[in-house]
């Protein structure tokens, strides 16, 4: 037997004839999805989209507005964010601003160790270099952690909301 493809709006007007408004609704309040538009669409009320090297996330009806340097952060900020979370979310912010500080510093000491001939110079650029190197991989391992919270919390949710519909 062989499978068909069903596309995005096949399957768009499927679920919307086998699900109510309100249970429609309810799932994409709980669910994070990709767009057509390669945007991410998270709980109904985010949306990240990939612009140049940054991760531009925005809330719906809000003028709220936050540049990450990774999907994986600003999935965990909206999520932290969406279950009025406010000290995780702030940290996770906080924590991607910082990464993003030391990312810059990174490149801008490897091209000075690149174009200095000095001696003294390059070994102080390379000292530079190695602090935020490690400094980098201190906020990475911290980000993680939150990111790893986030995800966790997810997975509840999810197995909640299965376990619900499927008792239905």
């Amino acid at each position: 037997m062989k499978k068909r493809k069903v596309s995005e709006n096949r399957m768009f007007s499927l679920l919307t004839k086998m699900f109510s408004k309100e249970k429609l609704t309810e799932l994409q309040r709980q669910s994070i999805y990709r767009d057509v538009d390669g945007s991410y669409n998270l709980f109904g009320i985010y949306s990240v989209k990939h612009q140049d090297d940054i991760f531009v996330m925005s809330k719906d009806k809000t003028y709220t507005e936050h540049n990450f340097t990774d999907l994986r952060n600003a999935v965990a900020w909206a999520t932290f964010d969406h279950v009025n979370n406010i000290n995780m979310s702030r940290k996770v912010l906080e924590l991607d601003m910082k990464l993003s500080g030391s990312m810059h510093n990174v490149k801008v000491y490897e091209r000075l160790c690149k174009n200095t001939k000095d001696v003294e110079k390059k070994s102080v650029y390379l000292n530079k270099l190695n602090e935020n190197r490690i400094k980098r991989n201190h906020i990475l391992y911290d980000l993680e952690s939150y990111v790893h919270k986030a995800k966790e919390w997810q997975y509840k949710q999810f197995e909640l909301n299965s376990s619900k519909y499927s008792k239905q």
